[in-house]
């Protein structure tokens, strides 16, 4: 394994810990505390200093910083539009800056094709117990670790 995939690899499995993580305290408590990303964005704010200093000539970052922009502005008008909570969009900028460019913006794509059928599930369960489709909630970071569990299934 070269330090190049070694990295890769560190990065996606700290972008899956981080999700996971997310997901379960999402799921239980229905928020993603700041201190749970804060503490995260520090672990991947970290990572990159290390790289940098030790391991690269020239700081390759760049990559990162796009996944954090991309996604986080993404997020951040999903937030904006009520469509995602303010921890989701925090936790979706960490999570593309662990994951980078183009990395995060596939491992969206599949979060999309994953949360689809939970969403179906979601609306047939309601519609059975007799609740409005309109009151479907399922937490977002459920959908974004299952999504980065597939991306790193079918990139490694």
């Amino acid at each position: 394994m070269t330090p190049a995939s070694a990295w890769q690899t560190g990065w996606y499995l700290l972008a899956l810990v981080g999700t996971a993580v997310s997901a379960w305290t999402d799921g239980k408590h229905r928020v993603i505390p700041n201190r749970l990303i804060v503490s995260w964005g520090i672990v991947a704010g970290g990572g990159s200093v290390v790289q940098r200093m030790a391991f690269e000539t020239t700081w390759h970052g760049m990559p990162h910083v796009l996944g954090f922009a991309v996604i986080g502005g993404a997020l951040s008008l999903a937030f904006a539009l009520r469509y995602v909570g303010g921890g989701d969009a925090k936790m979706a900028m960490v999570w593309g800056w662990c994951l980078g460019w183009p990395a995060a913006v596939v491992a969206i794509w599949l979060t999309t094709l994953v949360s689809l059928p939970l969403f179906a599930w979601a609306i047939w369960h309601h519609r059975h117990t007799g609740q409005a489709w309109q009151r479907v909630s399922i937490p977002w970071a459920v959908a974004l670790c299952l999504g980065t569990l597939a991306y790193g299934v079918l990139t490694r």
